[in-house]
């Protein structure tokens, strides 16, 4: 059952590779090209950096814990092949962001990614809140309101490297953790809503597509906003860096919603995410991508709102 659980997710992976258009082996080349040369331009432009690179592989692996797919390993193994499941997935998972930081000598970082993959795989304890998490945010979009939700200790330890930065007079970090939440803020757009959920839209597609970004641009600014306005009232010289991060983060996160409706109804697949994904770690290409991702937004929802 596990060798058939493991062939069935490379047939799925082996399809999403396949679906960018591609020969195969090109694709998976750009894809390891491309993980390769952004972990190892992160590692030499910054050391600080390495702080967001084990934060992007726990994400990633957290990706893995979502309840409803540790329900669905439930209903259809038993306990120890869940367990083993669990175990294998997480270390395969962690496994290149483990190597790219041991090939950088950052050992105690890439053995903390080891642990912490582990751990999260064998922690099958689920936690029954008796409180729903307040938000900043109305119900509607529901991206953030449950995007926060799943990310709130995320975002409480963004805004505490931010209190770092300005105790310590570090501005770098700060800056860095604006631009991480504009990012967040994309990642919130990462799953599609029921279609029908769009379709009682009574608006055009252009009009459906500025309503979604003026919502989100306003919230991701209402996410990274405090953190601008503090570092900028302690750091006045870096006021344009500052400024710069926001408008990054804005942009990442136009990206997101625009790739969520090019792919709409079906979730994201490497055709939208792989150069999302780079465009997070080369911004220049948000240029290329935020037309191009808009018209094909634009032709989906032209299908549905019609």
């Amino acid at each position: 059952m596990i060798a058939y659980h493991f062939r069935l997710q490379a047939t799925r992976i082996h399809r999403m590779v396949c679906s960018m258009g591609l020969h195969p082996l090109i694709n998976y080349f750009i894809i390891l090209a491309l993980f390769g040369g952004a972990s190892f331009s992160l590692f030499s432009h910054n050391a600080k950096i390495l702080v967001a690179y084990v934060f992007i592989a726990l994400q990633v692996l957290s990706l893995q814990s979502k309840p409803a797919y540790h329900d669905f390993l439930k209903q259809n193994y038993s306990s120890s092949d869940l367990s083993k499941i669990r175990l294998l997935e997480n270390l395969l998972i962690a496994l290149p962001f483990v190597l790219m930081l041991a090939i950088s000598a950052n050992y105690y970082a890439s053995l903390g990614v080891l642990l912490a993959s582990v751990i999260m795989a064998l922690n099958t304890h689920r936690f029954a809140w008796q409180i729903v998490l307040p938000t900043p945010f109305y119900r509607h979009p529901f991206e953030f309101t449950a995007g926060f939700r799943l990310s709130f200790f995320l975002v409480i330890g963004a805004y505490y490297l931010a209190y770092i930065s300005i105790r310590y007079a570090n501005p770098g970090i700060g800056i860095f953790v604006i631009y991480a939440l504009g990012v967040l803020a994309a990642l919130y757009h990462s799953y599609p809503e029921d279609q029908y959920y769009v379709w009682i839209f009574h608006r055009t597609a252009t009009s459906f597509i500025f309503y979604k970004l003026q919502t989100a641009l306003a919230y991701a600014a209402l996410l990274s906003l405090p953190i601008g306005a503090a570092l900028g009232l302690a750091n006045p010289d870096k006021l344009g860096l500052i400024v710069a991060a926001l408008g990054l983060g804005l942009a990442v996160c136009t990206v997101g919603v625009l790739a969520k409706y090019a792919a709409f109804p079906r979730e994201m697949s490497l055709r939208e995410g792989l150069p999302l994904g780079f465009s997070i770690m080369f911004p220049p290409l948000l240029l290329v991508l935020i037309p191009y991702f808009y018209l094909s937004a634009q032709r989906r929802l032209k299908e549905i709102l019609a």
